[in-house]
Parts: C-alpha cells; structure tokens; sequence
C-alpha cells in the first residue's frame, strides 16, 4: 500500500530518483527506487544526502557527495526535470570532441578566467576549476558514448 504523499514525493525528488537510476551499476526500476528513497527519507528518519548515498552504496554504485549535495541542495533546477516532453538533444561528432579536449588542454587558466570574468564568473574560481574540468572532460572521453547534460545556475535568492 502506497502512502499518501508517495505521489507528491515522487514528484517533489524525480531528480534524484532519476540521478540514483543513473548511477547504479544494475538497471534497478525507477519505482523501486523510489519507495526506498522514501523509506529512508520519511520512514526512518534519514536526511536526503545520506539516503541516496546509501541507496547508490547499497546497489554498489560510487556517490559522489558533491553531487549529491548539489542536487539536494537545489543545484539543478527541478522545474526542468517536471517536464513532460524530452529535453533536448544535441551531438558531438568525434572531430567536435577532440575539438573540445584540445581547447581545454591549451587552455591559459589566467586568460580563461579574465574571459569569464566579463560574462559574470569568478576569475579565481575558474582557474581553480580548470584543472578539475580537464580531468571530468577526459573520464567522458573514456566512454565510447557518453551522456552530457548541463545544469542551469541555481536560481540567485
């Protein structure tokens, strides 16, 4: 039997439901996924990081707590993931990739962060960034096909 608020929450954490999905090593159904979220957050009392951490250990994934934090934090806008149609989709031909990782590798990090200064960036914290990016960029290039999306900054209160 389904709590009352069972729907509401599946709404309310689709994002995380469907970031525990794609961090698990098994296809594990997302309603499965669900009730346990649920379980650990409403029935027995567990904050939202520690239960998807537990959840992505528990099938023997490796969380990642920054992101966790993010997500809980309200890092991604939530409103995206209440969809109905599919977000877009976009490709990088091999070429386009190569392009990619090349700009970074040449990349000057004072240049980098003056130039995204003047877009509203913090200059010191794209420098410190670069190098974190470079190795996130080549653990996608490892995959033969990788799936991309990007966040939005969260919304300035």
């Amino acid at each position: 039997m389904r709590p009352p608020d069972f729907t509401d929450f599946i709404k309310k954490y689709r994002h995380l439901i469907e970031f525990i999905h794609d961090e698990l090593n098994e296809d594990l159904p997302r309603p499965i996924i669900a009730r346990e979220l649920y379980d650990y957050a409403e029935e027995y009392g567990i904050d939202l990081p520690t239960a998807v951490e537990a959840l992505i250990r528990k099938r023997g994934g490796q969380p990642r707590r920054a992101v966790i934090q993010r997500l809980v934090a309200g890092g991604v806008r939530t409103d995206i993931w209440d969809r109905d149609e599919p977000a877009p989709s976009f490709a990088l031909d091999p070429l386009e990739a190569d392009m990619v990782t090349t700009l970074l590798e040449q990349a000057n990090p004072a240049s980098l962060g003056e130039a995204m200064a003047e877009s509203g960036h913090d200059a010191g914290k794209v420098v410190e960034h670069l190098p974190y990016f470079r190795r996130k960029w080549l653990e996608v290039r490892k995959e033969r096909w990788a799936q991309l999306f990007v966040m939005e900054p969260p919304e300035e209160t």
